[in-house]
Protein backbone atom coordinates (compact mmCIF):
# COMPACT_ATOMS: atom_id res chain seq x y z
CA UNK A 1 0.00 0.00 0.00
CA UNK A 2 1.24 3.28 -0.94
CA UNK A 3 0.95 6.37 1.39
CA UNK A 4 -0.65 9.67 -0.14
CA UNK A 5 -0.02 12.74 1.45
CA UNK A 6 -2.49 15.73 0.95
CA UNK A 7 -1.41 19.22 1.62
CA UNK A 8 -3.87 21.80 2.39
CA UNK A 9 -4.24 25.76 4.01
CA UNK A 10 -1.52 28.00 4.13
CA UNK A 11 -0.50 31.55 4.63
CA UNK A 12 -1.92 32.77 1.48
CA UNK A 13 -5.39 34.59 0.71
CA UNK A 14 -6.30 31.39 -1.04
CA UNK A 15 -5.91 29.40 2.35
CA UNK A 16 -9.88 29.11 2.12
CA UNK A 17 -9.84 27.62 -1.05
CA UNK A 18 -7.26 25.44 -0.56
CA UNK A 19 -9.45 24.02 2.81
CA UNK A 20 -12.57 23.35 0.57
CA UNK A 21 -9.99 21.69 -2.71
CA UNK A 22 -8.74 18.84 -0.79
CA UNK A 23 -11.73 18.63 1.36
CA UNK A 24 -13.83 17.92 -1.85
CA UNK A 25 -11.29 15.16 -3.28
CA UNK A 26 -11.04 13.29 0.11
CA UNK A 27 -14.37 11.29 -0.34
CA UNK A 28 -12.99 9.60 -3.86
CA UNK A 29 -9.55 8.35 -2.77
CA UNK A 30 -9.54 4.22 -2.75
CA UNK A 31 -8.63 3.72 0.81
CA UNK A 32 -8.01 0.16 -0.02
CA UNK A 33 -5.11 1.40 -1.51
CA UNK A 34 -3.73 4.21 -0.06
CA UNK A 35 -2.66 5.43 3.59
CA UNK A 36 -3.73 8.78 3.95
CA UNK A 37 -2.13 11.17 5.32
CA UNK A 38 -3.41 14.83 6.06
CA UNK A 39 -1.30 17.71 6.75
CA UNK A 40 -3.36 21.17 7.70
CA UNK A 41 -1.32 24.21 7.43
CA UNK A 42 -2.87 27.30 9.24
CA UNK A 43 -2.92 30.94 8.62
CA UNK A 44 0.04 31.53 10.93
CA UNK A 45 1.77 28.64 9.19
CA UNK A 46 1.92 25.66 11.28
CA UNK A 47 1.49 22.35 9.81
CA UNK A 48 -0.79 19.90 11.90
CA UNK A 49 -1.72 16.28 11.02
CA UNK A 50 -5.10 15.75 11.11
CA UNK A 51 -8.18 13.23 11.13
CA UNK A 52 -10.80 16.08 10.51
CA UNK A 53 -13.53 15.14 8.35
CA UNK A 54 -13.84 16.84 4.80
CA UNK A 55 -16.96 18.94 6.19
CA UNK A 56 -14.32 20.44 9.20
CA UNK A 57 -11.70 20.97 6.99
CA UNK A 58 -13.98 23.00 4.09
CA UNK A 59 -15.45 25.19 6.38
CA UNK A 60 -11.88 25.41 8.58
CA UNK A 61 -13.32 24.50 11.78
CA UNK A 62 -10.62 21.33 11.87
CA UNK A 63 -8.10 24.01 13.51
CA UNK A 64 -10.02 23.52 16.59
CA UNK A 65 -8.94 20.03 16.64
CA UNK A 66 -5.38 20.39 15.69
CA UNK A 67 -3.55 16.98 15.47
CA UNK A 68 0.18 16.55 15.82
CA UNK A 69 2.05 19.58 15.20
CA UNK A 70 4.25 18.88 11.99
CA UNK A 71 7.75 20.34 11.84
CA UNK A 72 7.82 20.01 8.00
CA UNK A 73 10.69 20.25 5.95
CA UNK A 74 9.65 19.87 2.29
CA UNK A 75 12.06 18.85 -0.69
CA UNK A 76 11.18 20.69 -3.81
CA UNK A 77 12.80 18.82 -6.35
CA UNK A 78 12.40 20.00 -10.62
CA UNK A 79 11.92 16.71 -11.75
CA UNK A 80 9.68 13.49 -12.00
CA UNK A 81 11.86 11.83 -9.70
CA UNK A 82 9.76 12.76 -6.25
CA UNK A 83 6.30 12.73 -7.66
CA UNK A 84 5.32 9.80 -9.61
CA UNK A 85 8.11 8.07 -9.37
CA UNK A 86 6.81 4.64 -9.57
CA UNK A 87 9.90 3.18 -7.34
CA UNK A 88 9.00 5.00 -4.48
CA UNK A 89 6.30 3.72 -1.97
CA UNK A 90 4.80 7.25 -1.40
CA UNK A 91 2.65 9.19 -4.16
CA UNK A 92 1.70 12.98 -3.61
CA UNK A 93 -0.61 15.15 -4.43
CA UNK A 94 -0.45 19.09 -3.81
CA UNK A 95 -3.09 20.80 -3.36
CA UNK A 96 -1.63 24.39 -5.59
CA UNK A 97 -3.54 27.04 -3.47
CA UNK A 98 -0.41 26.27 -0.72
CA UNK A 99 2.31 28.92 -0.81
CA UNK A 100 5.69 28.83 0.61
CA UNK A 101 7.72 31.67 1.59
Amino acid sequence: MKTLLLLFGGQSSEHGVSCKSVASIIPYIDKSLFDVLVVGITKTGRGYLTEASPEEIANESWENNQGLLLQVVLLLYCGTRLLGNPKTKYSVIVIPQITFD
